[in-house]
């Protein structure tokens, strides 16, 4: 009975134990949550080791007073960023950043105390020699998206390695952090490491989900750094380019440490291990002055005492009190004991502060973060972002910039002097390195563009918390082209001999991405249909719309520019112009087409353009003559209808051509399609009837101009015997039936959307006549209704009906103008939007969103339409610009969108005129610009 008593009383205490634990907990938690904030931060451009983003974060405040916060490093970011705080009552606010550290993941931020109105946070004490193994903590902050997560953990260590997220991101060094089992995600990076008396002993600053663990850096350099800022010092920050690791005297004793030091060193209580050197970067004092391997034992300044070094942070408090100056180290080296004079660099210097921007690229100094991936010097150009121009180049994300023009590039400084002399067009030969090659030297082409996009030079402005900008000579000299005489290859078969004067190269590369396409650089056959006004025909699957850069490439060494005078809107074809007195010399010959129905069987060349300039020439057979049917991709872009395509037999990979017969005549051209496999683009090739471009070239050779007319339904084909189920007539049957005909019926599986056909023709109708002619084919409907308006026979549930229908003109011009507004590319809803999705043009249409931008942030995505913008109809995209005009000065903006099911929501966006100011992209007189 005692015993039972013993055990239930010793039960209730534990448990009255816990809960006051649990009550202390609850109050500590309760009084820090009016200083923790969320932090929303948009990284507006591409910096270092960052891309431009928009994320959320956890942050605290140390100091109320001056209203400064404290949050991770890969937080505040390095490079342009804009960023709010949001506290536990809802209230929020803005941020500018303060201060960032060059390499430990900690930062500042700083709001005005006096704009909070319903919260008055307090300073959250940083005390870090609380840090101790076993101490129960608690980690509060925005986890995994939540405003207000506390996850509970014990200290398990204070000697961890820096977490290693991977090379060219940012990464912490010469550091311990602290680890713990509290499994953190997402969002909590900043969140503050709390004790049970409410002292903010480290910064959450990562986490493994594998091992659920979290990593915290500590909080001596924080504290110093904090005190410097708030008594408005320089924070100095000092380095000798070389990086430490962390050895046990195990591991010390293999590298050569004396048994007579160790000693010593475990006599007066120096821990576990010393520091030792792994590497230094080339051309560095360090390099030629220190090894690796060489261990840390003692350091100080040159006329001073030499101290002990046991932590990192020793250490560094040496080299920050002693920057550009000259210290004393005493290393251990191969069994002897070594005396070192080195200067200490200035960390902050080797930080990029600044950076150019043009053709949409991002460059500026390489920094020291990136440099010790690549281990090499401080020296070069670093591309954060390639953008329009370095990109079709071939030019990747973290290249460094060797050398443009021949002249050496060591920072942003020679870059500006280089684009300086280059005009619009100009090419310029750059020499660079990657990640994936850091030894090997690649050298590309570059194109300067001075049209689509502008060129500046920026600054950061820790005073204002701003990147202001410059902008940069206006270079107006025309593009310098080559006229120099080539000459086509020669080849053995006739036909390709015949036919290589007149097959061209075309590149073609996309600055801003609308109408549905995706991807920024093509490259494609291109066939001359018209030496004398320079026209050449090549495939959408090349020049996929008219915006964007054209250069026509003849016999593999004459580039000059085009531009693009016509998108066919239903078929697969597009033309572009280029000025035939820039070939000089060189002479080219038009195609020569023939008008000849093909048939399966029929034996073919095939004349097509490999990867180079050379021509394959196979004999081969027609495998078939079929319709193509596509599905609706998932984005609504471009995709052949209406068509009955030529098939070959496995065809061999090309760039397009045509298909010839034994003399070389084109009876047909050979083109890439594009279409939609799930959320996949894939490509193919299949043969165009000459018919279909011989009609196109007629027209321009009669008119310069050129006219489509479309009956706006898209048409698939049905088996008269599946016609006749349903209620197809015994005397249209015997129309039907011909020699030549295919057997088959044509019927409507789309309709246009806002069509004079929507409201007439419905899925499911049978075309059987229009204007009186029968129609068995595809191109039978074509030839029939170019013309206003066409009489229609067809049959509905077995009823034959006589519609009037009034066909649409389609000028092959294609989108005129897009806009540039809060980091969104905008536009009139086009064809393919009504046509795939049955939507009516209404509203402006989002083809594209910027990371980082105001859009980003607001979940404005593509695929939808902006109907109403601050409680006004948008009627289309020039009532769109006047509204945005209107509303310029209002911090929020408010749209009602519908997606492509009409589904309707309202997004709240926050306009940023600074980072973000709107700009318009318009074609004038059949040239593009923007302004």
């Amino acid at each position: 009975m005692y015993r039972l008593l013993w055990i239930l009383s010793a039960i209730i205490f534990v448990n009255q134990a816990y809960a006051a634990k649990d009550r202390n907990w609850s109050e500590v938690v309760n009084s820090v949550t009016d200083s923790i904030v969320t932090i929303r931060v948009d990284a507006v451009r591409s910096f270092d080791t960052a891309r431009n983003s928009s994320a959320q974060a956890t942050g605290f405040v140390v100091d109320a007073e001056k209203g400064i916060i404290l949050t991770n490093r890969h937080v505040v970011q390095s490079g342009p960023v804009t960023a709010e705080a949001l506290f536990i009552n809802r209230e929020e606010i803005e941020l500018k950043p303060l201060y960032r550290d060059p390499v430990h993941d900690f930062g500042f931020f700083q709001y005005k105390p006096s704009e909070l109105k319903f919260v008055k946070p307090k300073s959250l004490p940083i005390k870090p020699k609380e840090a101790v193994v076993g101490r129960e903590i608690r980690v509060v902050g925005n986890d995994a998206g939540e405003q207000l997560s506390i996850l509970a953990g014990t200290l398990a260590r204070t000697d961890r390695k820096a977490p290693y997220y991977g090379r060219g991101k940012y990464n912490d060094f010469n550091t311990f952090y602290y680890q713990s089992a509290s499994g953190v995600s997402g969002g909590s990076s900043g969140s503050p490491v709390i004790d049970i008396r409410g002292n903010v002993i480290a910064l959450n600053a990562g986490g493994s989900v594998k091992a659920s663990s979290s990593f915290f850096l500590p909080l001596q350099r924080v504290k110093r750094a904090l005190k410097l800022i708030q008594n408005n010092k320089e924070v100095t920050r000092g380095t000798l380019q070389t990086t430490f690791d962390y050895k046990p005297y195990d591991e010390l004793r293999r590298l050569g440490l004396r048994a007579k030091m160790e000693a010593k060193l475990r006599k007066i209580n120096h821990g576990v291990g010393l520091m030792v050197v792994r590497r230094s970067l080339p051309e560095t004092q360090a390099s030629s002055l220190l090894e690796a391997g060489d261990i840390i034992v003692k350091g100080g300044q040159l006329k001073g005492k030499l101290k002990w070094l046991r932590r990192y942070e020793e250490l560094e408090s040496l080299l920050d009190e002693n920057v550009n100056k000259k210290i004393k180290l005493l290393v251990e080296r191969n069994g002897h004991s070594v005396e070192v004079k080195i200067k200490v660099d200035d960390l902050h210097a080797l930080t990029p502060d600044r950076y150019i921007t043009f053709g949409q690229s991002i460059i500026h100094n390489l920094s020291y973060q990136q440099a010790r991936h690549l281990n090499r010097s401080v020296e070069g150009v670093y591309v954060a972002e390639p953008g329009y121009v370095l990109s079709t180049a071939g030019i990747p994300t973290g290249a460094v910039i060797l050398s443009i023009n021949n002249k050496s590039i060591k920072n942003i400084n020679d870059v500006e002097e280089v684009l300086n002399e280059l005009s619009d067009r100009d090419q310029a030969a750059i020499k660079y390195i990657t990640f994936k090659e850091s030894k090997r030297i690649h050298v590309s082409i570059m194109r300067m563009d001075r049209r689509w996009f502008p060129l500046k030079k920026c600054y950061r402005n820790d005073e204002e918390g701003i990147w202001p900008c410059e902008v940069m000579i206006d270079n107006k000299a025309e593009e310098t082209l080559d006229k120099a005489e080539v000459k086509f290859i020669e080849y053995k078969d006739e036909r390709a001999d015949k036919l290589s004067p007149s097959i061209v190269s075309v590149q073609f590369n996309i600055p801003y991405n609308i109408n549905g396409i995706e991807d920024s650089h093509y490259a494609g056959a291109g066939l001359i249909i018209d030496k004398k006004d320079g026209l050449v025909m090549v495939d959408r699957n090349t020049v996929p719309m008219s915006l964007g850069d054209v250069r026509v490439v003849f016999a593999g060494a004459l580039d000059i520019p085009a531009k693009v005078i016509f998108v066919h809107p239903l078929h697969n074809i597009s033309i572009v112009q280029y000025d035939p007195e820039l070939l000089g010399d060189t002479e080219v010959e038009e195609v020569e087409f023939i008008d000849e129905k093909l048939e399966s069987g029929d034996k073919v060349w095939l004349v097509a353009l490999k990867n180079g300039q050379e021509l394959l020439v196979e004999e081969m057979k027609i495998s078939a003559i079929d319709s193509l049917d596509f599905s609706a991709p998932k984005i609504p872009m471009f995709r052949e209808t209406n068509l009955d395509a030529i098939s070959l037999n496995n065809p061999p990979a090309s760039r397009g051509g045509v298909l010839s017969n034994e003399d070389g005549e084109v009876m047909a051209v050979w083109l890439s399609f594009a279409y939609g496999s799930g959320s996949k683009i894939k490509q193919y090739e299949w043969g165009v009837p000459a018919e279909i471009v011989m009609e196109i070239r007629d027209q321009w050779r009669c008119c310069k101009q050129f006219n489509i007319r479309s009956l706006e339904v898209e048409l698939s084909t049905l088996s008269i015997a599946q016609a006749r189920k349903l209620g197809l007539s015994d005397e249209w049957t015997k129309k039907l039936q011909t020699d030549d005909a295919r057997r088959q019926v044509l019927v409507v599986s789309r309709r246009v959307a806002g069509s004079d056909a929507e409201k007439i023709l419905r899925e499911g109708d049978l075309v059987l006549a229009i204007d009186g002619k029968v129609i068995r084919n595809y191109r039978d409907v074509e030839k029939n209704t170019q013309k206003e308006e066409v009489n229609v026979i067809i049959n509905r549930l077995g009823k034959e009906l006589h519609v009037t229908v009034k066909t649409r003109y389609l000028n092959g011009l294609g989108v005129s103008e897009v806009m540039q507004w809060a980091g969104a590319l905008i536009q009139e809803p086009y064809r393919e939007i009504a046509l795939q999705r049955g939507i009516k043009p209404k509203g402006v249409y989002v083809s594209y969103i910027f990371h980082g931008s105001p859009a980003n942030r607001s979940s404005l995505s593509t695929l939808l339409r902006i109907v109403e913008l601050n409680g006004e109809t948008v009627e289309n995209l020039e009532g769109f610009k006047k509204l945005t005009k209107k509303y310029k000065g209002e911090k929020f903006i408010q749209l009602k969108v519908l997606d492509l099911i009409n589904r309707e929501s309202v997004i709240s966006l926050k306009q940023n005129l600074y980072y973000w100011p709107g700009r318009e992209i318009i074609k004038v007189d059949n040239e593009w610009m923007s302004r």
